[in-house]
């Protein structure tokens, strides 16, 4: 199965970033929107693991979430990878607290790879992908879009860290929440 560690977005955040999604849209730019309910924090890419590794991954969130206490981040600016001038990925960035969104990813990956799942492709950088490209169609009025978006203050309460199984589908994606787990001092952990 396909799966991924991330961090779930409040929907009044998702209802505001659906609306610059909808504004990057209306630029006639040949971009592939992500769903409104998929929008999400990637914390790891798994990829494909068997089940049997289940048990293992769910004991590496809970011991990454042990000595965590919720936080609160802000939402800040619309940007884009590799840059303005070279845009694959649309993208929402994080201010506040970011330095706490990589040192529990880092926590996460030091775990992941002891227990021989490897390293991550990439480093983490705490963003929130809302769009990719598909073609440079319209590129100049999506970049006037993108900077146009500079200042956003949305700010959100991260409490936990969630597992997900990735389906791909002729529709686009579709994320089931394998296990759920809270930092301390919050509810108890949810097993789906």
């Amino acid at each position: 199965m396909r799966t991924f560690i991330a961090i779930e977005l409040y929907t009044t955040v998702k209802d505001k970033l659906s609306a610059i999604q909808k504004e990057l849209n209306n630029t006639g730019a040949d971009i592939r929107l992500v769903e409104k309910n998929n929008i999400h924090i990637t914390l790891r890419f798994l990829g494909e693991i068997n089940e049997n590794k289940l048990s293992i991954i769910k004991e590496i969130l809970d011991n990454t979430a042990a000595e965590e206490t919720a936080f609160e981040i802000s939402i800040n600016s619309v940007g884009a990878f590799a840059n303005l001038a070279s845009i694959r990925v649309v993208w929402v960035g994080i201010e506040k607290c970011k330095e706490r969104l990589i040192a529990i990813a880092d926590k996460l990956n030091a775990l992941l790879e002891r227990n021989n799942f490897g390293k991550p492709d990439k480093e983490f950088l705490p963003h929130i992908t809302i769009a990719r490209t598909r073609s440079s169609l319209n590129k100049f009025r999506l970049q006037e879009c993108i900077a146009r978006n500079t200042v956003l203050d949305l700010k959100q309460t991260i409490r936990g860290i969630v597992l997900f199984k990735s389906t791909l589908t002729g529709k686009g994606s579709i994320y089931e929440k394998l296990y759920e787990v809270n930092f301390k001092n919050n509810e108890t952990n949810t097993i789906v």
